[in-house]
């Protein structure tokens, strides 16, 4: 509250952020519509900020709990993946080197 609201920032001509605050005009929908991946694709669903794929466990980001991804090997590196939320590319794994366990 202090930082949005009291605390003046040079930056912001030595207003408070909230002074700035707009309000975005796009509608953020409540839910997505279906999204049909590739054939070859292997889809993994996000749990709890992760999700597995070949027996180990990566992060990924917390707004796609609930959400399909897509996994597809990276095309210039053996044992690398490429993950996907719908056309997003989001990161690559190594599934030798998993976030979660061994």
């Amino acid at each position: 509250e202090v930082y949005n609201l009291k605390r003046p920032h040079q930056a912001l001509d030595y207003k408070v952020p909230m002074d700035r605050y707009r309000a975005s005009p796009w509608a953020y929908p409540q839910q997505l519509s279906e999204f049909e991946y590739g054939p070859d694709d292997v889809l993994a669903k996000v749990y709890h900020s992760r999700f597995r794929f070949q027996k180990r466990y990566f992060s990924i980001a917390k707004g796609l709990v609930g959400q399909h991804i897509a996994v597809r090997p990276n095309p210039e590196s053996d044992g690398l993946f490429d993950v996907y939320f719908c056309h997003h590319f989001l990161r690559t794994i190594d599934v030798s080197k998993p976030d979660y366990g061994s």
